[in-house]
C-alpha cells in the first residue's frame, strides 16, 4: 500500500509540476471509479495518490443506504461527483442522483466522470441550490480545494 502511495505521489508531481498537466484522472481500485479532477485540487490529489476519498463517509453511505426503487437522491455541491458516481455504481438500478454544482470546472469534471464511469442514472445541473430562487455570486475557494 505505502508503494503505491509513493509511486503515485511521484507521478503525481511529475504530472503537475513538470509536465504541467491541468487535469489528471485518479483511480480508486477499492470502489473501482474513476475521476478526473484538476491537477491542483487537494480533494482529487488525494484520490490521485490514496484511490479513496473520505473514506469512512464513503463505507458508511455504502453499508447503510438502502434505496428503494424510483428513489430520488440530490447531490447539493456535487464537486466533481465522487459521492454521485459512488452511489451510481452501487445503486444504479435502485435511484436517480440529481447532481447540483455551480463551478463551470467542476461542472465539467463532473460531466466527463459520469461518462467516465457509465453512471446512467446521473443527472447533472450546472446550478447552485439555496432557499429562495434568484441570483447569487458564487465565492470560489483557493484553487488548491474547489
Amino acid at each position: 500500500m505505502m508503494g503505491h502511495y509513493f509511486l503515485n505521489s511521484f507521478k503525481y508531481i511529475f504530472k503537475r509540476f513538470i509536465l504541467r498537466i491541468p487535469f489528471l484522472i485518479a483511480y480508486s481500485r477499492k470502489y473501482d471509479i474513476k475521476i478526473k479532477f484538476k491537477t491542483e485540487d487537494g480533494g482529487g490529489r488525494k484520490i490521485y495518490k490514496l484511490g479513496i476519498y473520505e473514506e469512512d463517509l464513503s463505507d458508511y453511505l455504502l453499508k447503510h443506504l438502502n434505496p428503494k426503487k424510483g428513489d430520488i437522491y440530490i447531490d447539493i455541491g456535487a464537486n466533481v461527483g465522487w459521492y454521485s458516481v459512488l452511489l451510481s455504481k452501487k445503486f444504479p438500478k435502485y435511484l436517480a442522483i440529481h447532481a447540483f454544482e455551480p463551478d463551470e470546472v467542476n461542472f465539467e469534471c463532473l460531466r466527463h466522470n459520469l461518462t467516465l464511469n457509465n453512471n446512467i442514472n446521473v443527472y447533472a445541473h450546472q446550478l447552485a441550490v439555496a432557499e429562495k430562487e434568484g441570483k447569487a455570486q458564487l465565492n470560489l475557494y483557493k484553487n488548491s480545494n474547489i
